[in-house]
């Protein structure tokens, strides 16, 4: 989704030569493709039913993921803003409440 994503978008607006560096896996970045595939599927609609099913699968996708958050949470940061808020939210969801120990000792 170029759309969502400034990094991305700046490449092709002005035509940027060098490529964009990334560190992360190919699990997190199919990971990555498969949340914006679905966003990109509910996008332009008004149908209910579609976004009830886009909330069954956000929930799902980091209720699976959790192990790899802060992973998600790192190449989200690049640009893509719908998983930006998503991760932000399960990460603040997860550490509300904890101590500064604990947070320290759930993400190492």
């Amino acid at each position: 989704m170029p759309g969502e994503s400034c990094v991305v978008n700046n490449q092709f607006t002005y035509r940027f030569v060098s490529p964009i560096r990334l560190n992360f896996t190919s699990q997190i970045i199919s990971m990555v493709l498969d949340f914006c595939k679905k966003i990109a599927e509910t996008r332009h609609t008004n149908d209910k039913d579609a976004h009830e099913k886009l909330k069954d699968f956000n929930y799902d996708f980091l209720k699976e993921n959790q192990s790899i958050l802060i992973d998600l949470l790192r190449v989200s940061c690049i640009g893509t803003a719908s998983l930006l808020d998503l991760t932000s939210e399960a990460v603040f969801d997860i550490i509300n409440g904890k101590t500064a120990k604990e947070i320290h000792k759930m993400f190492n």
